[in-house]
């Protein structure tokens, strides 16, 4: 299951297709980088502080804006501005 959902703060939902991504975990930099496509091109969300190195199980990543958490293969990510929300949700292949 994939979505990517966007909701304006007038309260009108989209629902959008939900492209291809890709993402690593990196250690010098304490953050999920993604690739260069899709909905995310070359984001980088830095990982928590309050959590150690994670394993490639489980983790979470944060800033001031945006959330995204992943636990066995399962992906979720929010983030909320000033136009609205951002809601996604996939299923990840190994990596």
């Amino acid at each position: 299951m994939t979505t990517n959902s966007q909701t304006t703060l007038e309260g009108e939902r989209t629902d959008y297709q939900l492209k291809r991504f890709q993402f690593k975990l990196d250690k010098t930099k304490k953050a999920i980088v993604f690739g260069s496509s899709g909905f995310f091109d070359k984001f980088v969300l830095p990982l928590s502080s309050s959590q150690q190195w994670p394993s490639a199980k489980a983790w979470y990543a944060k800033d001031d804006h945006s959330m995204a958490y992943f636990d066995e293969g399962k992906f979720l990510y929010v983030t909320a501005g000033i136009s609205g929300s951002t809601s996604i949700s996939a299923d990840c292949d190994k990596f």
